[in-house]
């Protein structure tokens, strides 16, 4: 039933350009321009989805893409990729953006978001963009901004590198990170809200190393 649902999606895009997403995909999947996330979806352990430069990511409200398998949001500079709401006005918007391994396996995801755009998440506990329980993730040139959520959540993972990408303005905090972490040449400001029971840019327990990054406008924790 499964392969089917992704069949009719894929048929859909062809027909109009837009594909509509939902439940969990087994087979590699290579997906562009609008993708209207209907229902959480799932990723599944040993597939691979691909994004294409350009293509808007527009979730419904609540809905969640768990990653098992491995994700490749490749965009461009010029021609980035944006995960956003589905509906702009929408008080509460879509749920949110995780990486997510086996308990206690820790298993490789090599995934990698580049030239990415996360917004308008509401998962306002544990985070826009959350990395949990696996390893080699990557987030490159991306933005993640303008969350009712902390914008990026890093918990019992390995071999996790954000480089050059702006964390701002989101709610409950910037980055939460419990595990291992390289983060390099990123800008991190303007997020508010509570994290651990204070506001905070960074909280972090673990092995995490910090190089030429800027933590601004709010209290930062290292532990």
């Amino acid at each position: 039933m499964k392969e089917i649902v992704v069949f009719l999606v894929l048929l859909f895009t062809v027909s109009y350009g837009k594909t509509e997403l939902r439940g969990s995909i087994f087979s590699n999947l290579d997906l562009s321009d609008t993708i209207h996330v209907t229902d959480d979806v799932v990723i599944e352990d040993g597939t691979i989805v691909s994004i294409y430069p350009g293509s808007v990511v527009e979730l419904d409200s609540g809905c969640y893409i768990t990653v098992r398998g491995t994700l490749l949001a490749m965009g461009m500079e010029s021609d980035s990729i944006i995960f956003t709401s589905s509906i702009k006005s929408a008080t509460t918007g879509w749920g949110a953006l995780i990486f997510l391994g086996l308990y206690g396996q820790n298993s490789s995801s090599n995934s990698s978001l580049t030239y990415c755009k996360i917004e308008n998440s509401a998962d306002n506990y544990f985070g826009a963009v959350q990395i949990t329980n696996t390893s080699a993730v990557s987030i490159v040139h991306s933005t993640i901004e303008n969350n009712s959520a902390i914008g990026l959540s890093i918990g019992s993972s390995q071999d996790v590198t954000i480089e050059q990408t702006t964390i701002q303005n989101n709610s409950y905090g910037g980055v939460r990170v419990v595990g291992a972490a390289t983060i390099e040449n990123c800008m991190i400001k303007n997020n508010s809200g509570a994290v651990e029971g204070t506001n905070t840019e960074l909280v972090a327990a673990g092995n995490i190393l910090i190089n030429r990054t800027t933590i601004s406008n709010d209290d930062s924790t290292v532990t």
